[in-house]
């Protein structure tokens, strides 16, 4: 009887998880992209996937310094293209690790205005530090020279210091040059 009601509740486990499992390869083909979508899914990140499905994106690697040399140092970026969007990840970073990956999907994910604000970039930046802590996996050695590996340690130790009347995420954006500019109104 114990073996029957433990088969049976592993098999309700089963498909309830299946039944909650995303379809990852709507969202890109590239296995590295792919991979990072998976470590979101694995940690039940659903209002990732849920930004992902509110705005019906593909995501996919670009080389920026394709479309400006001034870009080329950007990390991830939302784009349009006729009716499909699309998140973009800097091709500099894909052979970076996928939880890094990750953390650029998640910020992009959280872009919903079509000109961003700083409350928004706030937000986007917030989320990405929260799920860089999440996604770490301690037995991996990270390289701290990976540029992006390098920010997400930034953001998470910054994320970690602030406080409710002190958010040194929202300092760092506000006092940011790049922001700034990104950021003025027209």
């Amino acid at each position: 009887m114990k073996k029957v009601m433990l088969t049976m509740i592993a098999l309700l486990v089963l498909s309830i998880n299946t039944a909650f499992a995303e379809n990852i390869g709507k969202y890109s083909s590239d296995y590295r992209i792919k991979t990072a979508l998976n470590l979101l899914n694995n940690i039940n990140a659903v209002e990732i996937f849920d930004n992902l499905k509110e705005h019906r994106v593909k995501i996919k690697f670009h080389d920026f310094s394709l479309m400006s040399f001034s870009y080329s140092n950007i990390y991830a970026m939302k784009a349009k293209s006729g009716k499909q969007k699309y998140i973009l990840i800097n091709s500099n970073y894909k052979n970076s690790p996928p939880e890094a990956i990750a953390c650029l999907i998640v910020h992009e994910s959280f872009h919903k205005l079509s000109k961003p604000t700083l409350e928004e970039e706030i937000l986007c930046t917030t989320k990405e530090a929260i799920y860089w802590d999440k996604l770490q996996d301690e037995t991996k050695n990270y390289d701290k020279n990976n540029v992006l590996i390098a920010r997400l340690n930034r953001l998470s130790e910054l994320h970690s210091a602030s406080c409710e009347n002190n958010d040194l995420i929202r300092d760092k954006i506000a006092n940011s040059p790049f922001y700034q500019s990104q950021l003025k109104p027209n």
